[in-house]
């Protein structure tokens, strides 16, 4: 690889497209390459006896991609293939040559027109109309970057009356709760007395239920002892009716009582 008079006159253009010398460029090109702006692939006996192969190069890419210190340009080949372009119009439209237009600006026209302008007035009217599209487009995306900005306003100012809602919900919220609380701890106050209360209740009935059964079987107790007492007073009575005759009889026939009989119903007597 090795340096040449080409690659040093493009590389002190490259950096002035916007002034308009990347036409210069094209120029050198051009007039040292020609077979780079014609139709189809440049064949391999035009790349080795132009200053590509004298270069060391085998093919202009390669050339155009390759660092500077190597005898390259040290360029974009995107960035040639869009010089080239824009390169095609200036020579269809000489009047592109003296207004100092970037690749791109030519490009741009040639993109959003059927047809090229041919004349520089009607480049112009194109170029102003091109101009107040972009400033109506502008506006328009103003206006609705506005109505986005009024809306999102909006919706912060909904959001913080929600929030303030929710604050204020929140509060009552929080009150309802402790009015509820002290609602349970009374409730739970008033059943621990009901409870005693139950308690006290059931204990006097059990007590009640005891002293009742004590009394009938005390009534229980005392009926037996009137039947007895009862019993036992026909009985005196018969003995003491009997005659001497009728006692002997009775005697005779075991039909007396005996004696701890008697004394078994005069102690239940007692």
């Amino acid at each position: 690889m090795r340096d040449t008079n080409l690659a040093s006159s493009i590389r002190e253009n490259l950096g002035s497209e916007s002034a308009g010398q990347w036409i210069n460029v094209m120029d050198l090109i051009r007039s040292s390459l020609p077979f780079l702006l014609q139709a189809g692939r440049p064949t391999n006996e035009q790349i080795a006896s132009s200053d590509i192969g004298l270069a060391g190069f085998s093919g202009w890419r390669d050339m155009v991609e390759t660092l500077p210190k190597n005898g390259g340009l040290g360029w974009s080949y995107d960035s040639y293939k869009a010089w080239k372009k824009a390169y095609s119009l200036v020579l269809k439209h000489p009047y592109l040559r003296d207004l100092s237009l970037s690749s791109s600006e030519i490009n741009t026209i040639q993109r959003e027109n059927k047809e090229f302008p041919a004349t520089l007035e009607a480049f112009e009217n194109t170029k102003e109309k091109r101009k107040d599209a972009l400033d109506g487009r502008r506006l328009n995306a103003v206006a609705g970057l506005q109505k986005q900005l009024l809306g999102a306003k909006n919706e912060a100012a909904a959001l913080q009356t929600n929030l303030e809602n929710s604050r204020v919900s929140g509060d009552q919220f929080k009150s309802l709760v402790l009015q509820l609380r002290q609602e349970l701890a009374q409730a739970n106050e008033k059943t621990g007395a009901l409870q005693v209360q139950v308690e006290r209740q059931t204990s006097i009935a059990k007590q009640r239920k005891e002293k009742i059964e004590s009394l009938e079987k005390n009534l229980e107790d005392y009926n037996s002892l009137k039947f007895t007492h009862e019993r036992f007073g026909k009985y005196v009575k018969n003995l003491w009716n009997s005659s001497r005759w009728q006692l002997f009889i009775a005697f005779c026939k075991g039909s007396l009582p005996k004696p701890q009989e008697v004394a078994k119903i005069v102690n239940r007597k007692s």
